[in-house]
């Protein structure tokens, strides 16, 4: 039987086998929710009329220090959470 195993965004995003050929997380390198984060935020930024703004306003509220990196993070969250949920 499958037993569905949880991920934890501070996980590496990129275990590798050991030479014994055991599955090793790495202490360097970029976590779960680092990547989804960054994927998140690619895609928003990738296409700022998503966010209904022009690039222009979009790069401003970026300078400003607002809300689309705050998104790509809440983007990551919840997709970890989602893939934790048992159907």
């Amino acid at each position: 039987m499958f037993t569905k195993k949880t991920t934890s965004g501070n996980e590496s995003a990129f275990p590798y086998l050991d030479g014994d050929g055991n599955l090793t997380m790495s202490e360097i390198g970029l976590t779960k929710r680092e990547l989804f984060a960054a994927l998140a935020l690619q895609g928003l930024l990738s296409n700022p009329f998503v966010m209904g703004r022009t690039p222009k306003e979009l790069v401003e509220s970026i300078m400003a220090g607002y809300d689309i990196p705050d998104l790509a993070v809440l983007v990551a969250d919840n997709l970890i959470e989602r893939l934790n949920k048992v159907e």
